[in-house]
């Protein structure tokens, strides 16, 4: 099915990091917090970022934090998240049928940092017939406030030593809103 490019309606900001490792997951979460507030609501604050990297790393910050603590995360901002499960054809699917809802995914993956392969998290906001687009915490050369465009047939890939990669056990997590 192509169905062109896709953008979620929502407006999903794009927040970098300040530290060098391990950041990522919890500045997702507060992008996609983020993008669920009300009119008039209280911000994404500082104070929340900071509160996340405490809880969700156990103060290691060049460990990151497991995939299994980004719900301890998105419980603390009281959202709804279901996993996507199943084979590669299969999430790619849900992943496509998230966005047409209007919910973004928060996609674990393997990255090149200072010439080392390590895990990281970005948002996906679109895709296309072949790219996915994800705001990406991690500000590179040329890149600023504006989604980055992956190659589908790259990224599926399970290794790769240069580019991002969705990896072997390619966790993603559907952000479905606010409880209540």
């Amino acid at each position: 099915m192509d169905d062109g490019e896709v953008f979620l309606k929502r407006k999903v900001p794009i927040y970098y990091q300040n530290r060098a490792y391990g950041t990522c997951g919890p500045l997702s979460i507060c992008m996609v917090v983020e993008a669920f507030r009300k009119k008039g609501a209280p911000r994404v604050s500082f104070t929340d970022y900071e509160y996340l990297i405490r809880k969700l790393m156990d103060s290691n910050v060049k460990g990151g934090v497991p995939p299994e603590r980004i719900p301890l995360g998105l419980n603390y901002f009281n959202m709804k998240y279901e996993p996507i499960e199943g084979d590669k054809d299969r999430k790619l699917r849900e992943i496509r049928e998230a966005i047409r809802d209007d919910c973004p995914v928060i996609l674990k993956v393997i990255d090149s940092f200072a010439g080392r392969r390590r895990g990281h998290y970005v948002v996906v906001v679109g895709y296309d017939h072949e790219h996915l687009f994800i705001n990406d915490p991690y500000r590179r050369d040329g890149e600023l406030n504006a989604p980055k465009k992956i190659s589908l047939r790259q990224f599926c890939k399970e290794n790769s030593r240069t580019s991002m990669v969705w990896g072997r056990q390619r966790w993603a997590l559907k952000i479905t809103g606010p409880n209540g």
